[in-house]
């Protein structure tokens, strides 16, 4: 007889395991924290974050005075624009920062690409 209890209490022991193991498999259904559609819409931010910089680099350098300064500098417009998009994202931002916030165009030698684009 004391055989059975061991026996009754092993089974009942492997029961129980078993019965906890399904237990994470059902919390899986609930529904996660974060969104897919959170997630797609901050993994998209950094892409449009750069479509606008490089549409505002470029708006700053359509400018007159930006023209001017380009045409003073035997700078081509076309191979400036095209620089524009070899930027990386953080020297676009930065040189967006200051003069966005003031108004105010920087000398194109404060451009971090002056050099490849047809000033050698």
């Amino acid at each position: 007889m004391h055989f059975r209890v061991k026996m009754c209490v092993s089974m009942l022991a492997i029961a129980l395991l078993f019965g906890l193991a399904g237990v994470p498999a059902g919390a899986q259904d609930k529904q996660h924290v974060v969104s897919l559609s959170d997630l797609n819409k901050d993994a998209a931010q950094p892409a449009q974050t750069r479509l606008s910089n490089e549409e505002a680099v470029r708006s700053l350098l359509s400018s007159e005075q930006a023209q001017k300064a380009m045409k003073s500098a035997n700078l081509d417009y076309q191979k400036v624009d095209k620089a524009v998009g070899q930027l990386r994202d953080e020297d676009l931002a930065n040189w967006l920062s200051a003069p966005a916030k003031r108004n105010v165009i920087l000398p194109l030698d404060a451009f971090p690409i002056g050099i490849c684009c047809g000033s050698s």
